[in-house]
């Protein structure tokens, strides 16, 4: 455990949250499918629901076995409180490697997507800390990445193809479809700020240099402006 990052920033974009923002100069490459870097440390989750750490020199740092068979997207990992957020048929997995065991399982209506995590302030001024996912039926759904409490549901009226990308207190995702359609939401409510439709179907989002970035299967990228979606 001490070879994850010991440090982590509640407020700060970091890679291990899943959540798609790219500070480079170009788009970082699609993330691998259940498995995640975390400083020192290899976490990779296999169909069958093993969870495995292994070090830079390849050896086993931890394993469990959850009993879960997991969806097939990636992985957000809450390195303040050590846990691993996967999706599994219609939950959302919020996974202890701190204590080895299942902390909680946020329902959805249908089948779960890959998770970010995010945070926003609430009315009241409090710090809320979120794990948000899409599911099968066009909903949207943040949680308290603690708890597992539910937040607050948006109906995106299409299936998140991917995990949503979180960028100055907005969510950015892209819906299944040909051609593609973007959205953004307000990360504290939910509420929508702006939709656009695509020229062909998305595959990957990612936000970089101002513009909502959405890869398609061929290769191509098609750039939405991040304050109301204009098409680039």
């Amino acid at each position: 455990m001490e070879t994850f990052p010991k440090e982590t920033c509640v407020f700060c974009d970091l890679p291990w949250k899943n959540n798609r923002v790219c500070y480079g100069g170009e788009l970082c490459p699609p993330p691998a499918v259940r498995a995640l870097d975390l400083g020192g440390t290899h976490v990779t989750l296999s169909e069958a629901g093993e969870i495995l750490g292994t070090g830079g020199d390849g050896a086993e740092r931890f394993r469990f076995e959850t009993g879960i068979r997991p969806a097939d997207g990636t992985l957000a990992f809450d390195a303040l409180h050590r846990l691993l957020y996967f999706a599994a048929d219609r939950r959302l997995i919020a996974y202890s490697l701190q204590e080895g065991r299942v902390a909680f399982a946020c329902e959805a209506k249908g089948l779960a997507g890959s998770p970010t995590l995010f945070e926003f302030s609430d009315a009241q001024g409090e710090a809320r800390l979120a794990a948000g996912f899409g599911d099968g039926t066009g909903a949207y759904m943040a949680c308290d990445r603690v708890t597992g409490e539910t937040l607050w549901q948006a109906q995106t009226l299409g299936t998140v193809v991917d995990a949503a990308a979180h960028f100055a207190g907005y969510l950015y995702m892209v819906l299944r479809g040909a051609p593609c359609q973007a959205l953004c939401l307000e990360a504290r409510s939910g509420d929508l700020v702006w939709w656009n439709r695509g020229r062909k179907e998305g595959v990957l989002g990612q936000v970089l240099g101002g513009a909502y970035c959405v890869r398609s299967a061929d290769g191509t990228v098609q750039r939405f402006l991040l304050e109301d979606g204009e098409r680039l």
